[in-house]
């Protein structure tokens, strides 16, 4: 279990790394087909964002080589907004006084049937964290309706067990998204209160997930509530360790960063527009067939600069709220930055010479 890997991880000796970063030592790693997490660290340091279009030009050339000129599109489905913890800087805050929305089973197929209008055939089904409310049966439920509908069906909800998950993918479910949120054991203490305080639990989600069967694991940490650099590294380890040991399992990485919410949370570690460009452009360097996920969170002129170097994986048409996609009044997670539609999206990466991809998933035996 990954719990158990992470004491290993040394942060001081990768800190060391990059604070002692040259020019030359950084274009030496460019040259490379294939880096080490050594490697990946130095490419952190804050030399190199002198360096930046040297590395996003590398970063462009390994995904084109392994992606082509495709991106994938996918849109979230909020279930419920209803959560059981207090986390500092999360909306559904069981705390905050906002408007709850528990999607009926019902309303989820009417979701569904809005959402494939649009085009998708990809889908994450998005909760808070209530397991009275959204329970395992609920989830069943759910999937199965999804998956009348979508080729790809993925879960965004608290860690489930191992049987859950093989009960859930024999449902119709291919994929898991789930955010450590931070991968500092102390730093994590201080955002979460209920359920999700427990730190290992979380890390071992993917573990488990692997072991139930699930083929697509997407994880990430939630940039801003710690230095990005030190949760770039422990992500590195959580990557490296998922492909040794579940090898079989399609990875992904995604960037959320801190969005403005109705709790008013300001991020004590923001990290800069140049800092997420070199921090993605970094890891399509030490992995090349990582898909790499930008959501809405990021700005139209962020996105779009971002798929032109290497991201291979974004969401259209987002709404954070339950009943979101029916213009239901609830309200939503955090607020969206890329309102565009996913037609308005569609229509720009084919403008651009991309190909947008609405389903790259078939499940075989």
């Amino acid at each position: 279990m990954f719990s158990e890997y992470i004491p290993s991880i040394n942060i001081d000796y990768y800190k060391s790394l990059w604070a002692a970063a040259s020019k030359t030592e950084i274009q030496n790693i460019l040259y490379k087909n294939k880096i080490s997490i050594d490697e990946f660290a130095v490419l952190l340091s804050p030399i190199s964002l002198e360096m930046l279009k040297d590395i996003a030009y590398i970063a462009r050339e390994k995904t084109i080589k392994k992606f082509g000129y495709n991106i994938g599109l996918y849109t979230p489905l909020y279930l419920s907004n209803y959560c059981v913890n207090a986390c500092s800087y999360c909306s559904f805050n069981c705390n905050a006084r906002i408007i709850r929305k528990h999607l009926t089973i019902e309303e989820v197929e009417k979701e569904c049937k809005e959402i494939k209008k649009e085009g998708f055939d990809n889908i994450l089904l998005v909760s808070g964290e209530d397991h009275e409310k959204v329970n395992i049966n609920y989830l069943i439920d759910a999937v199965k309706i999804a998956k009348k509908y979508f080729s790809y069906v993925a879960i965004e909800v608290y860690p489930l067990e191992e049987k859950d998950y093989k009960i859930l993918r024999d449902a119709g479910l291919d994929g898991v998204t789930l955010y450590q949120e931070t991968y500092n054991r102390e730093v994590y203490k201080i955002y979460h209160k209920g359920p999700k305080a427990n730190y290992s639990y979380r890390l071992d989600t993917m573990d488990r997930a692997a072991r139930g069967g699930i083929k697509r694991l997407n994880i990430a940490s939630l940039f801003g509530l710690n230095d990005w650099r030190e949760e770039a590294i422990y992500l590195a380890h959580h990557i490296n360790y998922l492909r040794k040991n579940y090898w079989n399992v399609d990875l992904a990485l995604s960037f959320p960063r801190i969005r403005p919410n109705s709790l008013g949370f300001k991020p004590l570690y923001p990290i800069t527009d140049k800092e997420l460009v070199l921090l993605i452009a970094s890891f399509r360097l030490l992995d090349d067939s990582l898909s790499l996920v930008l959501s809405t969170r990021e700005s139209e002129s962020f996105r779009n600069g971002m798929i032109k170097i290497c991201v291979n994986n974004i969401s259209a048409g987002s709404k954070t709220n339950p009943g979101g996609h029916l213009e239901d009044d609830s309200d939503g997670q955090f607020v969206i930055a890329d309102n565009r539609t996913s037609r308005q999206i569609y229509e720009y990466l084919r403008s651009i010479g991309y190909e947008p991809v609405w389903k790259d998933w078939e499940k075989v035996l």
